[in-house]
């Protein structure tokens, strides 16, 4: 019992009780577990305590909670501190009270106004200021007369709740007797001596009532949202002066870099060293004892001397240069640390986050077809109701789950559908229409057969005799025992598979009329048919060989056959298969992060993984040399199977959704393994409700998960993709323009540039991120070759796929430039112009920067002289780790150097050869930051790459 109940118990006795009366005392619910009102009563009084289960303090246990062993008129009071709350019925408790009271009897009850969920063992109610008067009303209809003498809602303790749960619970306390004419009998009210409290009714008209229009919780929500608002006002006023900071100190930089750059500069250096040096008078004190400290002084100066007879005085300055370097790098390692969470972060995706409203869209028609899992479960049917009990479908777990630690994502509930039953046949054509408008182009429904027997089938067998339900589909066989655990373990099992050929052939047969649908999804004409354990049934490859037989002979080509990589399955050689599919979460990499959520569920022993991990890890993944299809989940949670032990993929969003369909179904565009009907990408799922991945809308994300996947639909249209066409022995000029466009409006500004190049001949690659913007370069530059490819790498990786492209094709020289945008800047734009203008702005500019690589063959990369910058420690703060780094993948020796910024430039092939030792499976998901990334750190190696590759570097 929380200390406020035993204050207001303490106070209701000594106001009501009458110390010359008999007063027998009924306490409901006395088990003493933190605390009983018998502590507070007056020793007098005749006290009961009545409870559901035997304790101390409990005096007759109950047998039934609604049926008090008492006579009629025979008990004074009756006390019911925090029982009401638990009372399934508590209406009902209430007329039982009143029945055992004598006339004057009297009712006192405490019950919670809101607060935190404490189940003895449940917690169904909660009081709001008129629930004494409804008690009354219902009391009277029942035939009895009682009265309330008075209510109120107590104020909060003072506290804070993550010390005092109770310090965020408002008390309902009334007070009743049983027969209205008795007010009189009890003259004195708890509110005449009580001050803390709102919201009042007494039968006393001097008692000031202080109504409160909305409760202490509510209170507490509107004082924390305009606390919440101010803070992040002020966050926004702070942020605003970091970024006029941050853009003070890039343009002091960048002045200074320039500075630093120019040819007074270099011609002076040799004052300033002296000047340094010099400057201070203890200057050769202080050499002499440093060379003291290292050893003879004499044998310091022989090896100096020596070194520069030997090697001359280049040598000699290369050993200081490199001495310097090594004492800095080991300066850096050991040194100061930055954190990512340092770095500004632009907004680079118009995907948001939260609830998504509906949107119509047009039927796409993409040219990579995305399939959507689909479990065909929701709808009652013998079997289940015999395992888990009448009308049970996985609606019946969907519901009750609950979170298990903050920010836990449970329970998912559907909108658009509802609890949808399958039985019922316009579900499965509106399921249809809505996955077609969102660019899905297929189901891929579960199949249960179990040695001749057939399970979820109905929703199947309706959806094939109704034409309506236009939608492509193919079928995965799940084809391990059914048990309790649903997760692929043998005990308790429900019904088993029994592998055979006998049965494999059975079973094929079974689905033939499925295959010869006119919407059954084929692969050069081969149904195609997913096995989710193919390891499990013995001898698959001769398996496979006779279900081929057996379809070729019902006049089909041949068996598209896929298994899923489930349990350890790889590749498809060895069952005989044609290829693999992804079937997340297996084989997904995350590593455990459960330490890291604060755990609400104090049962829970499940596990916590990271889903951001998992999709960085995905899109990293190498590509095998055997097919495999790509798949992509969504949040998947089995919490709604198994609370307490379930496996938990936090951290969802639907950008990181987005962005691993949209790398997955690039990767299957531009490959060419994946010709024609191959070019398929799958999703877990359409509608795993308890497993917490579904594309069909919830109330927390709305339609998110469906405009995610229309968005990545959309930018693969057949009409433009079409358009696309590969490379091959394309060279038609000695010159080459590389160039990477993510921002549509930056467009205009750089066709105009390239212009120019018309008048020099250049053969134009352009990579870029967005469907509309292979029409447009191609509208302008009709020979282009054109690559559509994912946001990942900034500018960088696209440019290294191009490369790798254009590496063997002889180009003299070829031009890097990208439509470099610098939101984070006010300057972005004209940052973009003068480089674009230094390198390509006019034809003589062009003819002019050609011929010096034309008439040096040591020159190695133009870069303008502006943006020829030398490594400073500003610029290096936040990727000196990944220079390092990169460094020594590229096998070159890092030292302070000079770098493009803005990555654009001339430059020979061959001078950049290393960089095909970075591979695409290095490069993180788009994150938005403004510095810190691989991209960055190529950046500021090229420079050197250049120079180790025996080339020079100079400005334009």
């Amino acid at each position: 019992m929380h200390p406020s109940a035993m204050e207001l118990g303490k106070l209701f006795f000594d106001t009501y009780v009458m110390p010359e009366r008999q007063t027998t005392v009924v306490d409901i619910g006395a088990q003493n577990i933190n605390g009983s009102l018998r502590e507070v009563c007056p020793v007098s009084v005749h006290y009961i305590g009545v409870d559901c289960v035997a304790g101390e303090g409990v005096d007759i246990v109950l047998e039934d909670a609604y049926r008090l062993p008492f006579a009629e008129q025979s008990i004074d009071i009756v006390v019911c501190s925090s029982v009401f709350e638990h009372a399934e019925f508590f209406w009902e408790l209430f007329i039982e009270i009143i029945r055992v009271l004598k006339p004057d009897g009297l009712l006192y009850i405490n019950v919670p106004s809101n607060g935190y969920i404490h189940r003895y063992p449940v917690d169904c109610w909660r009081f709001y200021p008129d629930a004494g008067l409804a008690l009354v009303a219902w009391a009277r209809r029942q035939g009895y007369a009682p009265a309330l003498l008075e209510s109120f809602i107590n104020e909060r303790p003072v506290g804070k709740a993550a010390q005092t749960p109770s310090a965020i619970w408002n008390d309902f306390v009334a007070i009743f007797v049983k027969d209205q004419c008795a007010r009189t009998v009890h003259a004195r009210r708890l509110l005449e001596q009580h001050g803390g409290y709102r919201n009042a009714i007494c039968d006393n008209p001097a008692i000031a009532a202080r109504m409160a229009e909305s409760s202490e919780d509510m209170e507490l929500i509107r004082r924390g949202e305009e606390a919440l608002d101010q803070a992040l006002t002020q966050r926004a006023q702070l942020m605003r002066l970091l970024s006029e900071q941050e853009l003070n100190s890039a343009l002091a930089s960048q002045a200074l870099d320039a500075l630093r750059a120019s040819t007074s500069w270099r011609i002076t250096r040799p004052l300033r060293w002296i000047a340094g040096y010099w400057r201070c008078s203890s200057f050769l004190p202080r050499l002499l004892s440093a060379l003291r400290r290292r050893g003879n002084v004499r044998r310091w100066l022989r090896k100096l001397l020596n070194i520069r007879r030997e090697e001359g005085l280049v040598g000699l300055l290369r050993r200081c240069q490199a001495h310097g370097c090594d004492r800095w790098r080991s300066r850096r390692q050991s040194g100061e640390r930055y954190s990512p969470k340092d770095i500004p972060v632009i907004r680079f995706e118009s995907m948001a986050e939260g609830f998504v409203p509906y949107q119509k869209h047009p039927e796409l028609d993409p040219t990579i077809r995305l399939i959507a899992f689909y479990l065909p479960q929701y709808h009652p049917f013998p079997e289940n109701d015999a395992w888990w009990g009448k009308g049970f479908t996985e609606w019946s777990n969907v519901c009750k789950a609950q979170p298990n630690f903050v920010g836990h994502h449970q329970p998912h509930l559907p909108i658009h559908f509802g609890y949808y039953d399958l039985r019922v046949p316009e579900v499965m054509e509106e399921q249809a229409r809505l996955a077609k408008s969102y660019g899905i182009s297929g189901f891929n429904y579960y199949f249960y057969w179990f040695a001749g027997k057939t399970l979820m089938d109905t929703p199947l067998e309706r959806m094939l005799a109704n034409p309506n339900v236009d939608i492509p589909f193919c079928l995965t066989w799940a084809n391990e025992n059914w048990t309790r655990r649903w997760d692929g373990q043998e005990q308790d099992v429900l019904i088993a598979q029994e592998h055979g050929l006998d049965d494999s052939l059975a079973f094929i047969r079974h689905l033939v009329k499925y295959f010869k649908d006119d919407r059954y999804i084929r692969i050069e004409g081969k149904p195609l048919l997913i096995i989710y354990r193919a390891d499990i049934i013995p001898d698959m490859a001769e398996v496979a060989r006779h279900w081929r037989e057996e379809i070729a002979a019902q006049g089909f080509p041949g068996l598209y056959l896929i298994c899923a990589q489930t349990f350890g399955i790889k590749g498809p050689e060895i069952f005989g298969f044609d290829a693999a599919m992804e079937f997340p979460p297996h084989t997904t990499l995350s590593s455990p992060m459960t330490d890291q959520v604060m755990v609400s569920n104090r049962d829970f022993a499940g596990v916590v993984f990271d889903y951001e991990q998992v999709a960085e890890n995905a899109v990293r993944a190498t590509e095998p040399e055997y097919k495999l299809f790509r798949s992509v989940m969504l949040s998947w949670d089995n919490t709604a199977r198994k609370q307490n032990n379930s496996h938990i993929f936090h951290n969802f969003s639907l950008l990181r959704y987005k962005q691993w369909l949209s790398a997955n179904c690039l990767r299957v565009l531009n490959s060419d393994k994946y010709q024609g009907d191959e070019q398929l990408v799958f999703i877990n799922a359409w509608n795993e409700w308890a497993e917490g991945t579904h594309l069909e809308p919830d109330r927390k994300y709305g339609y998110g998960y469906l405009q995610a996947t229309h968005d990545v639909a959309t930018n693969l249209e057949v009409r433009t993709c079409s358009r696309l066409r590969s490379c091959g022995d394309r060279r038609k000029h000695p010159l080459a323009v590389i160039v990477h466009l993510h921002y549509p409006d930056v467009w205009p500004g750089i066709q105009a540039r390239l212009s120019s190049l018309s008048a020099v001949g250049c053969d134009l690659y352009v990579s870029v991120t967005r469907q509309d913007l292979v029409d447009e370069v191609l509208e302008a530059f009709p020979e282009a070759f054109v690559a559509l490819v994912e946001n990942r790498g900034r500018d960088i990786l696209p440019f290294l796929d191009m490369l790798a492209l254009i590496a063997d094709l002889g180009y003299i020289v070829v031009c890097k430039i990208h439509g470099k945008k610098s939101t984070y800047r006010t300057d972005g734009d004209k940052i973009r112009d003068e480089i674009l203008g230094a390198l390509i702005g006019e034809s003589e500019d062009i003819r002019r920067c050609v011929s010096r690589f034309e008439t040096d063959q040591s020159l190695g990369m133009l870069v303008p002289k502006k943006y020829l910058l030398a490594h400073s420690k500003l610029n290096m703060k936040y990727n000196q780790a990944q220079v390092l780094a990169l460094c020594e993948q590229l096998g070159i020796e890092y030292h302070p150097g000079v770098f493009p910024a803005g990555s654009m430039f001339w430059f020979r092939a061959e001078a950049l050869k290393a960089l095909g030792k970075v591979r695409d499976t290095d490069f993180s998901l788009e994150s938005g930051l403004c510095d810190g990334t691989l991209p960055h750190a190529i950046e500021r190696v090229l420079c050197l790459l250049v120079e180790a590759s025996g080339y020079r570097v100079e400005a334009c």
